[in-house]
């Protein structure tokens, strides 16, 4: 399999293999440790109502045999290499991630190759992995901050596949096959196929491991993204429950990970989130309305939405709604003190170059602006798009998505009893 393209831009290189797999390099020699991923878009984004939960349930049971190793095998091979391969099937993407010391990179490549591209899953560790997985489903009705967060997702993106319900998922999760897991990676997998590596390696060698290990493709699918239609409506999902709180997930349109509205909406959620923001300060601190308060961006890339989390005594739920909404408002009417506004930035370029210390996070912010964002340059100008925020360009966002009449609000309602 011979390299088409290998150049570097910015300390990163990008090579293109003749199967089509993307790869992108970038090579820290502070420490001897290397982390590899391979990924594709999708996600749960292309599921289909039938095959809900597909995309969760074949990363988890990838890891547990190929058609050369058993998962006994697996496990024992990375806990001799000091690591441990991470699967994970998001809303957007799949990946399978591996973090060991670099010189365990070749091998680490051959096992991570070989669980991405030939997992068998077999019948026994499927029903294992099926009922693990129904367990995290029934774990996640009972959560008084998932569920809410899900009944709002439910109908912010109803006939979506980012709504697809539990009960969907349910029924998906129950009804597949090891057959339909590997058809689902396959389709996902093969068609654009993305590599990536942090850490200390020759790019020359990382090279040589790809071609080797790699499969030439067998599926030609082409992944084309439905797009998240926000309702034009206010909508309300409520359910009863025996607890001694009311949980509350109140979500506004927002915009999807790689419009330019993103940065302001972080700088917002920043200054007025967290314990010293004004939600808090509002609605806990100064008229103990609620015990927990959340601001949450939900940035994908089909769609997005801000999310605002409440859990207050069910007797207060009105009133902590109103408040809540009012806050709301008040953003959208009155601009933010420049100082909030400054010290939010100086936290959020913080925190962000903080979680850029380690191989993993770059990786995962590599993988993140190429597979489903503008790439390198999203990177390079995170720091000088969020610098370059003010009041006005927040205010503006505020006025554009936190509209009162296309709320949507996922609400588990308490009675003051637990059972």
């Amino acid at each position: 399999m011979a390299r088409r393209v290998m150049e570097t831009v910015d300390d990163v290189v990008y090579a293109e293999l003749s199967n089509g797999t993307h790869v992108v390099i970038k090579r820290r020699t502070n420490i001897p440790l290397v982390s590899i991923a391979i990924a594709a878009r999708g996600g749960s984004l292309l599921e289909k109502r039938e095959r809900a939960g597909y995309t969760a349930l074949m990363a988890r049971t990838s890891i547990k045999g190929t058609a050369q190793k058993s998962a006994a095998q697996i496990a024992e091979a990375t806990e001799g290499m000091g690591g441990s391969i991470s699967p994970s099937g998001g809303a957007d993407l799949i990946d399978w991630e591996f973090s060991v010391p670099s010189r365990h990179f070749p091998a680490a490549l051959s096992l991570l190759a070989d669980v991405a591209y030939n997992a068998a899953f077999p019948e026994p560790e499927l029903e294992v992995e099926r009922k693990l997985t129904l367990a995290d489903l029934q774990q996640t009705r009972d959560d008084m901050y998932r569920y809410p967060l899900r009944l709002c997702l439910q109908s912010a993106f109803a006939n979506h596949p980012y709504g697809h319900s539990l009960e969907d998922i349910e029924q998906g999760i129950t009804s597949a096959s090891s057959e339909q897991l590997r058809a689902w990676r396959n389709e996902r997998l093969y068609p654009e196929p993305w590599v990536f590596i942090v850490g200390d390696v020759d790019p020359d060698l990382v090279m040589h491991e790809l071609e080797r290990e790699l499969p030439q493709p067998n599926a030609t699918s082409v992944w084309v993204a439905p797009l998240a239609k926000w309702p034009t409506e206010a909508r309300q999902s409520i359910e009863q429950r025996d607890k001694a709180q009311t949980a509350l997930a109140l979500a506004f349109p927002g915009p999807d990970r790689a419009d330019d509205d993103v940065y302001p909406l972080h700088v917002l959620a920043n200054a007025v989130g967290g314990l010293g923001g004004r939600f808090f300060e509002e609605l806990r601190s100064k008229r103990s309305l609620a015990y927990t308060i959340q601001l949450l961006p939900l940035l994908r890339s089909a769609g997005g939405a801000f999310v605002a989390y409440i859990a207050t005594s069910p007797e207060r739920e009105s009133e902590a709604r109103s408040a809540l909404l009012a806050e709301f408002e008040r953003l959208r009417q009155q601009p933010l003190p420049a100082e909030d506004i400054e010290r939010s930035k100086r936290y959020t370029i913080g925190t962000w170059q903080i979680r850029k210390q380690t191989n993993s996070a770059q990786l995962s912010e590599l993988l993140q602006a190429h597979v489903l964002g503008k790439g390198i340059e999203e990177i390079n100008e995170f720091e000088d798009r969020i610098r370059a925020v003010d009041g006005a360009r927040i205010q503006e966002v505020a006025q554009k998505y936190f509209r009162p009449d296309v709320i949507v609000e996922g609400i588990v309602r308490g009675n003051g009893k637990s059972r």
